[in-house]
């Protein structure tokens, strides 16, 4: 926040530094000067501080002008506004990427974690093999099970706002071994989009929360259902499961109508 609100020569000064120095270092981290480096952290303040604004005026909004409703309508807008977005061409190919590949990873951190957990459980039946990267362990885990990660593999990462870096990270390290890189978020602008083969736009706009997983959770579905569409093995799949979990399913029928 301090840098923010200083000049380099200001900076420089309380770092007993040079202004060259200041330069050198933010162009040594990725940007093009300092002024570029302020903006970037200027959009990570924003992007810390939003979800604390948007419960602060809600918190102050008169009660009859904001119902519980408003979360149903900001769900219906994302979910109409990523079906807008969807294109059949891109997400045909993904599916087909992902039926292919030796290995599927799933990865997510964060809210993008619970959604990337749905899509593992979704595909488990319909790939190759799977396996979730962001489980129990952390970050270090989750590297441990991309290590041998490579052309022939897949990974569908999901990230919606807060972004994470660890999320960057293994996603980077997929793309460097070669894998396929299929990623579900909120908006091109979105950290991950450079990585992607694949970009599926899920907006997560929110009046309170951070934001909202419901068009990204519509988008695994989607992707999902065109999986099934093309794996010919799918119909036989879905009847063992079935057949194995009919006993357990639950009925609306009493004891005594048995």
């Amino acid at each position: 926040m301090r840098t923010i609100a200083i000049s380099a020569e200001e900076l420089a000064a309380q770092a007993g530094a040079s202004l060259a120095a200041v330069n050198r270092f933010s162009k040594n981290a990725g940007f093009d000067g300092f002024a570029d480096l302020k903006t970037a952290l200027s959009e990570e303040l924003h992007d810390a501080s939003e979800p604390i604004n948007k419960l602060r005026t809600a918190a102050t909004a008169d009660p009859s002008s904001t119902g519980d409703s408003q979360s149903f309508d900001g769900a219906l807008a994302n979910l109409r506004l990523g079906a807008q977005l969807l294109e059949t061409e891109p997400t045909a190919q993904a599916a087909s990427r992902l039926l292919a590949a030796r290995m599927v990873y799933t990865l997510g951190f964060g809210l993008g974690n619970i959604v990337a957990s749905a899509a593992a459980h979704l595909l488990l039946p319909y790939v190759k093999a799977l396996t979730h990267v962001a489980g129990e362990g952390g970050t270090e885990v989750a590297a441990r099970r991309l290590v041998h990660v490579g052309p022939s593999d897949a990974l569908l990462v999901v990230s919606l706002p807060r972004y994470s870096r660890d999320t960057l990270t293994l996603a980077k390290h997929a793309k460097d071994k070669g894998a396929y890189i299929a990623v579900i978020t909120d908006r091109p602008g979105s950290p991950l989009a450079i990585y992607a083969d694949a970009l599926f736009l899920a907006p997560s706009d929110h009046a309170v929360l951070p934001s909202s997983t419901i068009a990204a959770m519509a988008m695994v579905e989607v992707l999902t259902g065109r999986i099934m569409r093309l794996n010919p093995d799918a119909a036989r799949v879905q009847t063992e499961l079935s057949e194995i979990a009919l006993e357990h399913f639950s009925t609306n029928r009493k004891p005594t109508d048995r």
